[in-house]
């Protein structure tokens, strides 16, 4: 679930999301701030906290990290992007015991066909796993609605869906995952 508020000095945003089971579970709590800066860039910069949950003996830890992403308009319908998650290389925390969390970078574009629909791709990579795979595409069903829906490679193929809501000036949206 997430919600984001534009402004006239950049947008804000949180996000929120749970997975899992009884024997293992992840959640995830950011907050974030972006910027255009001149007509063909926009950054941001974010906090993200991670919480794993693993049965029995094992315990449970969380990781609280920076992330920084920029967007790259190159033409007014084809954009470039790259995020950066935990760069400092920081490790999970666990009863003062530190555990290794991944570093890794995604890099993606996307190309807007005409001004209802946008599809994209994106590789996310980790140290030392298998790289992620993922595409999608949103379609403005309304000014106010936009349907997005999309599907992620590693060692099986999980999809997913989704809606968007904008409401109000300064701008809202908020998204929920179907």
């Amino acid at each position: 679930l997430s919600l984001c508020i534009s402004t006239q000095t950049g947008n804000f945003g949180i996000a929120a999301g749970a997975e899992g089971n009884r024997y293992y579970n992840e959640i995830q709590a950011l907050v974030c701030f972006s910027k255009t800066l001149g007509n063909n860039i926009n950054a941001g910069i974010g906090i993200e906290y991670v919480r794993l949950h693993q049965a029995n003996d094992y315990g449970s830890c969380f990781l609280v990290v920076p992330y920084a992403g920029i967007i790259l308009f190159p033409e007014r319908k084809f954009y470039l992007s790259a995020v950066v998650f935990n760069p400092a290389n920081q490790n999970f925390r666990e009863n003062n015991i530190y555990r290794p969390a991944a570093r890794n970078m995604a890099a993606g574009f996307g190309y807007r066909l005409g001004t209802e629909t946008l599809i994209c791709a994106e590789i996310v990579g980790f140290q030392e796993e298998k790289p992620i795979y993922r595409a999608g595409a949103e379609y403005y069903v309304s000014p106010a609605v936009i349907f997005r829906a999309g599907i992620s490679f590693t060692y099986y193929a999980e999809p997913s869906v989704g809606i968007g809501i904008k409401s109000g000036a300064p701008s809202v949206v908020t998204t929920g995952l179907l």
